[in-house]
C-alpha cells in the first residue's frame, strides 16, 4: 500500500504541482507495467442508475403480480 503523503490529486502545469482533482500524482512517479488501485470516498457522489432500476423493478410487478394494475404476459427492457 502507498501511503497517503506520497500520492495527491494533482499534476504539473508549467513545473509547477497543481491541485487538479482529476489527476493523480504519485511522489517518484508511476512504474510502467505495475496496476495501481485508489479507493477513496467521493465528495458530493451523484446517484446514477436508478430509473433503470425502477423500470426493471415494475415491469416485474406488471408481469408477476396478478393484481397488477395492467398485467402483461411478455416485458422488454
Amino acid at each position: 500500500m502507498i501511503p497517503r503523503s506520497q500520492w495527491s490529486f494533482a499534476h504539473f502545469v508549467e513545473g509547477k504541482l497543481v491541485s487538479d482533482p482529476h489527476f493523480i500524482h504519485l511522489d517518484g512517479g508511476f512504474q510502467p507495467g505495475k496496476i495501481y488501485e485508489i479507493v477513496y470516498e467521493a465528495k458530493n457522489p451523484v446517484v446514477v442508475g436508478v430509473g433503470l432500476a425502477a423500470v426493471r423493478d415494475f415491469l416485474s410487478y406488471l408481469k408477476y403480480d396478478p393484481q397488477a394494475a395492467a398485467p402483461v404476459r411478455r416485458v422488454y427492457a
